[in-house]
């Protein structure tokens, strides 16, 4: 069968009969009056598989959106791909486009950008032509961490602020660090801007509010616990519940303010960062809300 390009648009058509049945079977393309509408994409595959013959001038497809289109049919996937989209439309395994909903994928390459604002499935085309998958959906911080009931008094230093009386802050919430040599305990700024928010803490002068005070008290409001990402090269490592600074669980987040869109590197390296120390990678975004980023296997 042949596949031509239908006038001025990038739509091929196979103008056979039979070649409806690739809709029905495998649901590629579109059904038209004469046969079957393919995009560059999908007529480039087929091609491939020795299905059917592209004329030799045809449009191209787009190398990245190819590579992610073949690599999903060849895992058993039903697609659907439209000329001039940046990505294409996965079923459920087994599900027919006539059947059900689809996952929108997104493509770009190592070199692009992800808007990790809109959650959907984000495929990376690298330059070994591997294809790495990221699936972004929202997340809503939620946890248990208990809220201080009294009151306390710091006092700002060189280097931060020092509570005199620790007490609850740090043995039952998880604030601070305390200071053997000196007595008391040194809060962070972030720490310092909440607890002074919450009317929990006096200060002559507290720490001016940024976009990490404005992330760690609505984790803080929500129940969770942040404490400093340093290590892990991110803002906030983040518990879901502290009920005993002696006895802490494991931290499931690695939570970093970010302006979108994000670099597919700068993706990468996150996620991998986090998978690493077996937590999950959130990122807070411009406008408060927060998504979670983890790799994908199809």
């Amino acid at each position: 069968m042949k596949a031509r390009q239908q006038g001025t648009s990038r739509d091929l058509v196979v103008d056979d009969p039979e070649a409806r049945g690739f809709y029905h079977d495998s649901g590629y393309g579109r059904i038209t009056d004469d046969g079957l509408s393919l995009s560059p994409v999908e007529a480039r595959h087929l091609d491939r598989r020795g299905k059917i013959d592209v004329e030799e001038d045809a449009a191209s497809p787009d190398p990245a959106v190819y590579a992610v289109y073949s690599d999903l049919r060849e895992r058993g996937f039903y697609l659907q791909h439209r000329s001039g989209d940046s990505h294409v439309e996965r079923y459920p395994r087994g599900v027919h486009p006539s059947d059900g909903e689809a996952t929108r994928v997104e493509v770009t390459d190592e070199g692009g950008e992800v808007d990790v604002s809109e959650p959907a499935v984000y495929a990376v085309f690298d330059r070994e032509h591997d294809v790495t998958y990221f699936d972004v959906r929202e997340w809503t911080p939620e946890g248990g961490t208990a809220k201080p009931e009294s009151s306390y008094r710091a006092r700002e230093t060189g280097g931060g602020y020092v509570v005199e009386d620790a007490g609850e802050l740090f043995n039952s919430c998880f604030y601070g660090a305390p200071l053997e040599d000196e007595g008391g305990m040194e809060i962070t700024d972030e720490e310092t801007r909440y607890l002074y928010d919450v009317d929990v803490l006096d200060v002559d002068e507290p720490p001016r509010e940024t976009r990490e005070t404005r992330v760690y008290g609505d984790l803080r409001d929500s129940g969770m616990c942040p404490r400093t990402g340093f290590k892990f090269g991110t803002a906030f490592r983040v518990y879901d519940t502290v009920t005993d600074a002696s006895d802490l669980p494991h931290s499931g987040y690695l939570v970093e303010p970010v302006d979108t869109p994000v670099s597919a590197r700068d993706l990468s390296r996150y996620v991998r960062l986090a998978h690493g120390v077996r937590k999950t990678m959130v990122f807070a975004l411009p406008d408060d809300g927060y998504v979670a980023v983890e790799r994908e296997t199809p």
